[in-house]
C-alpha cells in the first residue's frame, strides 16, 4: 500500500508532471485553534485543486493512509 516507486521512475515522472498528490505530515506541530473555523489543535486538511493534504497535530501514521483513501473515494465514483 502506497509503495514507493524506483528512484529512476520517480525522477522521470516528477520531471514530466509532478506528483499525483502531495501529503505534508507535520504531526509534531499543532494547528492554531484561534484560526477561523478551527476548533482543535489537530487538523487534516485536503485541497483537491492543489492536490495537497496537510496533517497537523496528529502523530498517528495511519492519517496519511486514511487521507489518501478519502481522496480515492472522492475520485473513484467518476
Amino acid at each position: 500500500m502506497l509503495i514507493r516507486d524506483t528512484e529512476e521512475n520517480l525522477e522521470n515522472r516528477f520531471k514530466k508532471s509532478g506528483p499525483d498528490f502531495t501529503v505534508i505530515n507535520g504531526g509534531e506541530y499543532f494547528a492554531d485553534p484561534a484560526t477561523e473555523d478551527m476548533t482543535s489543535r489537530t487538523s487534516i486538511s485536503v485541497n483537491f485543486k492543489a492536490k495537497e493534504m496537510v496533517i497537523l497535530g496528529s502523530q498517528y501514521a495511519g492519517e496519511m493512509k486514511k487521507g489518501i483513501f478519502g481522496v480515492m473515494h472522492y475520485h473513484m465514483p467518476n
